[in-house]
């Protein structure tokens, strides 16, 4: 799809953290081994920028005719990678989706290289369809691993039937449901044994929820991304009760949180 360039790469966030050069590959036409271990070399050094770091923060595509010519508009790691691998030209097209980076398109060429108007919108188009797979991939990993912690759960409410359960126990199924959703915090409030404080934005919400027996949801922003709150009114014996979590907001998947914090607080009740 890219034959104007030697080289073509589909990359893919890692786990989909903040750290902009943990890139898994997905895809790869002819990719020297000499590059990959620069680059894997380069970036256990502090404070050292990437082309594939800048267009991913930044999230606007990167285009450079010869990058001998253009030194000062590619980052300094970039630069030492690029030239010691003999690469001369690069297009590198950000997979952004609802304000988040999924993934990277990177072309690679041997010899200063204009990229034509048709040639960018082919470039274009096939980012957008990388995109799309990124978005589906993630939906489904998303999913299954739900799924899982769905029937974790139920097995664990099933154990507990036979047995006194203890703080430790919603401990564990604390954790299943953090681990399964992806949540940043997993609380609850207005259940026994559940003494670990909510952050402010979260035990209001669970509060809410409780009093008014029905679901919350609140979003806000940080300086590192936004955040989304749920929280999950719960059945107990003390009284009005909840459940709830907190994520970033590019960690929401799959549309199955809120049924994870259902099950969850149907194990807490």
């Amino acid at each position: 799809a890219c034959p104007g360039f030697e080289t073509c790469l589909a990359a893919a966030r890692n786990d989909y953290t903040d750290a902009c050069n943990d890139l898994r590959m997905l895809a790869e036409r002819g990719l020297p081994r000499r590059l990959l271990q620069e680059y894997h070399w380069l970036r256990r050094r502090p404070g050292l920028d990437f082309v594939s770091t800048m267009v991913a923060r930044q999230q606007e595509p990167f285009l450079c005719y010869d990058v001998q010519a253009e030194r000062g508009a590619v980052p300094e790691a970039g630069l030492t990678t690029l030239t010691n691998a003999g690469f001369r030209s690069c297009a590198v097209l950000p997979c952004v989706y609802d304000g988040v980076t999924l993934g990277l398109l990177v072309c690679l060429g041997r010899a200063p290289c204009s990229v034509s108007e048709p040639e960018l919108v082919a470039l274009r188009n096939l980012a957008d369809v990388l995109t799309v797979a990124l978005r589906r991939q993630r939906r489904d990993e998303a999913t299954q691993r739900q799924m899982a912690a769905i029937s974790e759960l139920m097995r664990q409410a099933q154990r507990a039937q036979s047995s006194a359960t203890s703080a430790d126990d919603l401990g564990a199924a604390r954790r299943i449901c953090q681990q399964g959703a992806r949540a940043r915090v997993v609380r609850e409030w207005g259940i026994a044994g559940a003494a670990t404080p909510a952050p402010a934005p979260l035990a209001n919400l669970l509060r809410a929820a409780a009093s008014t027996d029905t679901p919350q949801r609140v979003e806000w922003a940080e300086d590192d991304g936004g955040r989304i709150a749920l929280a999950i009114p719960a059945q107990a014996q003390e009284g009005h009760a909840a459940v709830g979590a907190i994520w970033l907001k590019q960690d929401l998947c799959s549309g199955m949180e809120a049924t994870l914090l259902q099950v969850y607080a149907q194990v807490c009740a």
